[in-house]
């Protein structure tokens, strides 16, 4: 902060009123949306709306200034036409005469930090409105407020726009191998004619998992124990949240995973349920949760080529058709699994697109890596031009 800049607080700026408190018998399907702090923080959360008078202190229209003070502690400017104010958010009315209102959102990013520290509470965070109004912030005169603002501005904007092209092209990361999927799997694109087994047909075991419930899990038992978490949406194996369970050894004779298993994940949610992965360490003492089906293949079959097919539109849309929903639990059973029609070409055709598809994939995940970088260093960079704009340093 510049030293000619003069101090003040927060309180001595602004009035900042609290939303109103709403029960969940207020909500309505219609009537104005309430703006809680979900609505600020992810665009795509649904409203409850409102449809009966409020006071006109908690209606809310573009360009309006607000601070959210529990839970999550930020400042918005509103965009999304006519609203109301629920509680535990500010609506900020600025003085005119002494601060910009652009300014004065901007000061909040930039004191955030220093609010978080005076937060009280493990587990929500919280400020009292007196702690909040008591910060101090640096107060240039109104003319220099205007330049700090017309140039934020003017640099987050060019930010924003990067921020959106990253975004596009991690969607396009994100869609290429499902691409490449296609090309291999689909036979209207890539000409092949491979004959058409069940999956029964192609399997020598199919095997639920051992069950173990929370309490006999831990990270000191005898035997790591995969569960449907730790296999991803895209056919690999997460193994940073692993935890063990004691078996005996007929249990773990019966359980073991071995190179080459193919896993499927026959319980979850209906997002989820089927996904797929290769166990292909090498190594002893793992054994599998009951969420889980163990299969192993004919010798002419190649795990890793079932697991990238599993992956394509053409088995997603079988596996779709096949989910059975029992409350909010989703499961595929063994005497669908078998139904499975799978195209299957010779062992060395399996293995030779094993390998291109793996070749593409290092590709598209070194691309996703190098935009997720790219995406967190832009998201970075609004926080930082604000700390230089006062500073000083612009």
């Amino acid at each position: 902060m510049q030293t000619k800049w003069k101090t003040s607080r927060l309180g001595d700026v602004a009035e900042y009123i609290n939303g109103r408190a709403f029960k969940p018998e207020d909500w309505k399907e219609e009537g104005l949306p309430i703006i809680r702090i979900q609505n600020l923080n992810d665009l795509g959360a649904p409203f409850n709306y409102f449809d009966d008078e409020v006071d006109k202190k908690y209606l809310i229209d573009n360009g309006d200034l607000l601070v959210s003070w529990s839970a999550s502690l930020d400042a918005y400017i509103w965009s999304r036409g006519p609203a109301i104010l629920n509680q535990h958010i500010f609506k900020v009315h600025e003085k005119t005469d002494i601060i910009d209102r652009h300014f004065l959102y901007y000061i909040l990013k930039f004191v955030m930090d220093d609010i978080k520290d005076k937060v009280h509470g493990a587990t929500m965070k919280h400020i009292t409105k007196g702690q909040f109004e008591d910060v101090k912030i640096p107060l240039p005169p109104i003319l220099e407020q205007r330049r700090i603002v017309n140039i934020l501005n003017e640099q987050i904007a060019t930010i924003e726009k990067a921020q959106a092209a990253a975004e596009e092209q991690m969607e396009a990361a994100s869609c290429l191998l499902d691409a490449y999927l296609e090309f291999y799997f689909n036979p209207d694109n890539n000409g092949e004619v491979w004959p058409i087994r069940k999956f029964g047909e192609i399997t020598s075991e199919r095997l639920i998992g051992l069950v173990r419930s929370s309490k006999e899990q831990s990270i000191f038992g005898q035997y790591r124990y995969l569960k449907m978490n730790n296999i991803t949406t895209r056919g690999s194996l997460q193994l940073d949240s692993i935890v063990a369970v004691d078996a005996t050894e007929q249990e773990y004779k019966k359980y073991q995973l071995t190179k080459g298993d193919f896993l499927f994940n026959t319980r979850n949610s209906f997002e989820l349920v089927g996904k797929t992965a290769v166990f292909n360490l090498d190594e002893d003492g793992w054994v599998y949760n009951n969420n889980i089906m163990r299969v192993r293949f004919h010798e002419k079959i190649c795990s890793d080529f079932i697991n990238w097919m599993f992956l394509s539109k053409g088995i997603k849309k079988q596996i779709d058709a096949f989910k059975s929903n029992t409350t909010s639990v989703c499961a595929i059973y063994d005497r669908q699994l078998v139904n499975l029609d799978i195209r299957c070409p010779p062992i060395n055709i399996q293995k030779k697109i094993v390998a291109e598809i793996n070749e593409k994939a290092k590709v598209v995940e070194r691309l996703n890596i190098e935009m997720i970088k790219l995406h967190n260093e832009l998201n970075s960079l609004p926080h930082r031009l604000i700390h230089q704009a006062f500073s000083g340093k612009i």
